[in-house]
Formats: structure tokens, C-alpha cells, sequence
């Protein structure tokens, strides 16, 4: 619970939801262009997941739980 109020305070509570796999790149090295609107959105979703991976790691309180 408190780890979702995290999420919707930085902005990457969507990376949360069902199906938020589906609207990222398909692969992650992929280059993506600002320009292009679909694309635009792709990097958003992929900046949401970092994020979300970030915070999800640093809220372990110990390595027992990296598993």
C-alpha cells in the first residue's frame, strides 16, 4: 500500500498496472524517436518502468527479499 502511494506520487503508479507490459518497446535496446508520437509514448512508458524497478529495489529491506 505504501509502496503504491510511492508510485503515485513520482508519477510511475502506471507501471503498476495489469497489462502495463503490453505498452512497452519490444525490446529494450530499441531506439526510440521523439518525433514520432507513438514512439514518444513508448519512452514514456519505458521511463515509468526504470523508475518503478528503481523504487521496488531500494524499498528491500534486505537482499532475502531480491529473490
Amino acid at each position: 500500500m505504501e509502496f503504491k502511494a510511492v508510485a503515485a506520487i513520482k508519477g510511475f503508479a502506471e507501471a503498476l498496472e495489469m497489462g502495463f507490459k503490453n505498452k512497452l518497446p519490444a525490446r529494450e535496446d530499441m531506439s526510440l524517436d521523439l518525433a514520432v508520437t507513438n514512439e514518444r509514448t513508448q519512452l514514456e512508458v519505458k521511463e515509468n518502468n526504470v523508475l518503478a524497478v528503481h523504487y521496488l529495489t531500494m524499498s528491500f529491506q534486505n537482499e532475502e527479499q531480491l529473490g
